[in-house]
């Protein structure tokens, strides 16, 4: 101790030893190693699940573009199977077991197949199940759970419908159905709606019920000199004009002015369809639709398949036809020569003022298309024979898929 002149302490000093302080490290460092390996990790998860939800959801968008494209190409099918060198591989149901084609689309194309699962016969329609399944081929979608492995390809999708084939297209009451009245001038001819099919020709369908010779509006009948048709009845009224127009069941507008029936051949004037008669087109088995929006004079040539005329069609000379005839105004005939099938005139008769207006405004120069055209005139020798094969195979451009309600289904399982 150390004390001043008065003895007072003033000072003391510690002889203690000097403690050493302990030695303290630093954290700063492995704490941000710590938050940088956790901020990696976080990282590396967050993009792991966004890179898998994205391709989630790039799967599920190229699986609903390949829904689309098949249910595109099953429409498409139903829609134009008939359509001259849409269907290659296309039968003649309902005899064919089997047909297929491929739609090609913008976005990728669609296999569609119809396999027969029930054959048909007068009484029921043969029944086809119609899958379509569609390719996306505007984008690409990965399988595989191996990142590294994932496997690139189109995704693919296929859906189906249970379809009947329709051949009930044409409602055949008479070997002659003139809705707007029909006058026979003269004994000789015939009329018959004797089925002239016996139902042993390989491709034909069995005979036929006998239908009527001559089907026409109460009282709008009329014969020159000692004709009488044969069918059952010979002849057959269907009562007022409306009731006329509904016992023939035919949606004529439709076909007219809706192109319900696609034509194979196709003519705006009855000049251009003589012009261009499509002769070499209408042998063996080859039974078109042709359409002609005009007046018309059958060729000497006649022909086969389903004849449609907006206007009046004249038939002269020793022309003959096989198949269906579709006139819709007044149907002249004259001459010797022989139709084999089902014959149709006036059918103008049929359309509302709106759709006559719409049917004239489509219909050739010069052509009159009205809603109450002359009965229709039979002249000379000709032959009118109903026969149901010929109608059969004029038919089989008409026919087509029709589906069952309800029985559509996705995402159909194939093998």
């Amino acid at each position: 101790m150390t004390h001043d002149q008065d003895g007072r302490i003033v000072a003391q000093q510690d002889t203690a030893p000097a403690v050493v302080p302990s030695e303290r490290k630093g954290f700063a460092l492995p704490m941000a190693i710590l938050v940088i390996a956790f901020m990696t990790v976080t990282v590396a998860v967050a993009y792991s699940a966004t890179s898998a939800e994205r391709l989630t959801n790039e799967s599920q968008r190229t699986e609903s573009k390949a829904y689309m494209v098949a249910q595109a190409g099953l429409e498409n099918f139903l829609a134009r199977r008939n359509e001259p060198g849409f269907c290659a591989l296309c039968g003649l149901p309902p005899a064919v077991l089997y047909e297929s084609t491929t739609v090609r689309l913008k976005s990728g194309y669609a296999i569609v197949v119809a396999q027969r699962l029930r054959a048909g016969d007068l009484t029921k329609p043969a029944i086809y199940l119609l899958r379509s399944r569609g390719v996306d081929t505007s984008s690409i979608s990965f399988t595989g759970a191996d990142t590294a492995h994932r496997n690139r390809q189109n995704a693919e999708r296929t859906v189906a419908q249970l379809v009947y084939w329709n051949v009930n297209q044409v409602n055949v009451l008479s070997g002659w159905t003139a809705t707007n009245g029909l006058d026979k001038q003269g004994s000789s001819g015939t009329i018959s709606g004797v089925d002239n099919n016996a139902g042993l020709t390989t491709g034909c369908p069995p005979h036929h019920a006998d239908v009527a010779g001559i089907a026409i509006p109460s009282g709008d009948y009329s014969v020159n000199g000692n004709f009488t048709p044969e069918g059952n009845p010979p002849v057959q009224y269907l009562g007022t004009q409306e009731q006329t127009n509904a016992a023939v069941k035919i949606d004529w507008s439709g076909i007219v002015n809706g192109n319900r029936i696609q034509p194979d051949f196709f003519f705006a004037s009855g000049s251009a369809a003589t012009a261009g008669w499509p002769t070499a087109s209408m042998t063996g088995n080859s039974y078109p639709v042709i359409r002609v929006n005009g007046d018309f004079t059958l060729p000497s040539t006649g022909g086969q398949g389903t004849l449609i005329v907006m206007g009046n069609l004249s038939i002269s000379g020793n022309n003959m036809w096989h198949g269906i005839i579709l006139v819709g105004g007044q149907m002249t005939s004259n001459g010797n020569g022989t139709m084999m099938g089902a014959t149709m005139s006036g059918l103008n008769t049929m359309f509302t003022a709106a759709q006559r207006d719409s049917a004239q405004a489509i219909a050739a120069s010069g052509t009159t298309i009205t809603t109450t055209p002359p009965n229709a005139i039979a002249n000379g020798t000709k032959t009118y024979q109903y026969d149901s094969c010929e109608v059969s195979k004029a038919a089989g451009g008409l026919a087509s898929y029709s589906v069952f309600p309800n029985a559509w289904m996705d995402n159909f399982v194939t093998y």
